[in-house]
């Protein structure tokens, strides 16, 4: 009874609407003083002019029972888990680049009616979660004050992206995505996958071979799995790899570890100690 094309009336007559300034008021206001700084990342290659989109794709299946306790840790202290793995996520990125301000975008389902759970069509919009990192404050101080923000952000999602870009009054250039690098998606997806005929079903990602961004890392907790998306221009697959391993070594830390200052979390993983250990005999 209702499709997408009920969808696309609302949104005309939102965008008409008083809830718009209201939603727009709540996204300038957070982003009037940010300087969206293109982040420092551990590039392979120079960064071009004009931004390509060659990318590929690499997957880490976490052990089941090390995510479901991620999963359940996160809940204890009061965070729903894809609070827990972005601010991970943003902490990850501070110990790579040493920039206090990072923006983050994430996409969310954008389904606030009911009317629209179900329905058929693309609604999907972007959030811009802004991190401001102080390396003295404990891990879980950091991760309450991206939960309230993110809480924030939610009840203000349904105002179009590409509003905010022509509001906040941003140039464009052709060498990288106006507001942000990176993107941090989590699929909040049905535990259970349909069947036809009473068999099982599983679903097939397709690498493309492309990279939207220049990272964009995916969390698929229904089979417990990151993937991480790079462009192939900016970054060797080995570095990719390294990526993964730290943010892996980042939230076995921060899971036996919350009050952990951000500053003592460590990025080197025990088999990069040794590796220094063995570069260091220079006796």
């Amino acid at each position: 009874p209702i499709q997408y094309r009920d969808y696309s009336v609302w949104e005309n007559e939102y965008n008409k609407s008083e809830d718009l300034k209201l939603n727009e008021n709540y996204w300038v206001n957070k982003f009037k003083d940010c300087e969206f700084t293109q982040l420092n990342l551990p590039y392979d290659y120079k960064l071009s002019a004009n931004r390509s989109y060659k990318g590929n794709r690499i997957a880490n299946v976490i052990d089941e029972k090390q995510f479901r306790k991620i999963e359940r840790y996160a809940k204890k202290i009061g965070a729903s888990p894809y609070m827990f793995f972005i601010t991970a996520f943003l902490v990850l990125l501070y110990k790579y680049t040493g920039q206090e301000e990072i923006t983050l975008g994430s996409p969310i389902a954008n389904r606030d009616r009911n009317e629209t759970k179900r329905m058929m069509g693309m609604l999907v919009n972007n959030i811009v979660v802004k991190g401001n990192i102080n390396e003295n404050e404990t891990f879980k101080v950091f991760l309450d004050e991206v939960k309230e923000q993110v809480l924030n952000d939610l009840s203000y999602q349904p105002y179009p992206f590409d509003m905010l870009i022509k509001k906040i009054g941003i140039k464009t250039d052709n060498s990288r995505n106006p507001l942000f690098d990176v993107m941090f998606t989590y699929q909040n997806e049905n535990k259970e996958f349909p069947r036809i005929e009473n068999k099982p079903l599983e679903v097939v990602y397709a690498n493309t071979h492309t990279s939207k961004f220049n990272l964009s890392l995916e969390i698929l907790p229904n089979t417990h799995t990151l993937n991480l998306e790079y462009n192939t221009d900016l970054f060797r697959e080995n570095t990719a790899v390294n990526i993964i391993e730290h943010y892996l070594f980042i939230l076995q830390q921060i899971t036996e570890m919350p009050n952990i200052s951000i500053s003592d979390i460590n990025m080197i993983t025990s088999k990069e100690k040794k590796l220094l250990n063995k570069f260091n005999k220079t006796d």
